[in-house]
């Protein structure tokens, strides 16, 4: 069986996709050792509007995420005050 990321599947689907890393870094090293090298780093996306976002399923990845929504969330928050 093969598998390929979700990221590929949508980009197979004609979707346009922005991987973004959390870390400071845009090569990052994922589950067994792989390595990919982001388009962009998340926290340079704040003013960027997505369709979807999706999380992957790593409690460190998914804790960072956390924080960094909270931020833009917070932004958005006082922009709408």
């Amino acid at each position: 069986m093969v598998q390929l990321p979700i990221e590929a599947i949508l980009q197979i689907a004609g979707v346009e996709v922005i991987v973004a890393s959390v870390e400071n870094q845009l090569q990052i090293e994922v589950m067994y050792g792989i390595k990919i090298v982001a388009d962009a780093l998340i926290s340079d996306s704040v003013d960027t509007e997505f369709d979807l976002i999706s999380l992957p399923a790593q409690l460190y990845t998914i804790l960072e995420l956390c924080r960094v929504f909270d931020k833009i969330f917070k932004e958005l928050d006082r922009g709408l005050t």
